[in-house]
């Protein structure tokens, strides 16, 4: 077990770039239970397998490594929202932080998504119909995630 909060963001965010290699050959794993891979299924991430898969890498980064700064520009709630919305590299960075936020215990969003029932990524919905003070912890968190995310796909 990770000792800090950081190290757990630095944990699950190099999970992420991990799986994306993974997927390359066909597998896939989930963060909270990131030791069974097991066969993707085509829905599971929307990319083009053969010739494009080495650009929707470069583009994971690049979309990557422009998030904290779209982030603190432009908001939380409006980034996410335009991530999801381009899908591809963008939405999978989307779906992504939000898992993060899940695997590494937010407790608002947890609450809210066991009180709801809600199942995948509605990381956008709970944004929506919190408060103020939640909203900036969200913030906050995400920022603090998408800086590591940035840091891992530079090194990778």
């Amino acid at each position: 077990m990770r000792k800090t909060i950081e190290q757990e963001r630095a944990f699950y965010c190099l999970k992420c770039v991990e799986r994306l290699k993974l997927a390359k050959n066909g597998d896939w794993f989930d963060l909270k239970n990131f030791a069974k891979p097991y066969p993707l299924k085509p829905d599971k991430i929307d990319m083009l397998w053969d010739t494009k898969y080495i650009d929707y890498l470069s583009d994971y980064s690049s979309h990557a490594k422009r998030l904290p700064q779209m982030i603190v520009s432009n908001g939380l709630i409006p980034t996410l929202v335009f991530y999801k919305s381009k899908g591809g590299a963008r939405g999978q960075i989307y779906t992504d932080l939000s898992e993060i936020m899940e695997v590494i215990g937010f407790k608002p969003y947890i609450e809210w998504k066991n009180k709801e029932g809600k199942e995948g990524s509605v990381l956008i919905e709970f944004l929506l119909t919190t408060d103020f003070q939640t909203l900036r912890l969200a913030t906050i968190e995400a920022l603090a995630i998408a800086n590591w995310l940035k840091r891992i796909v530079e090194v990778e």
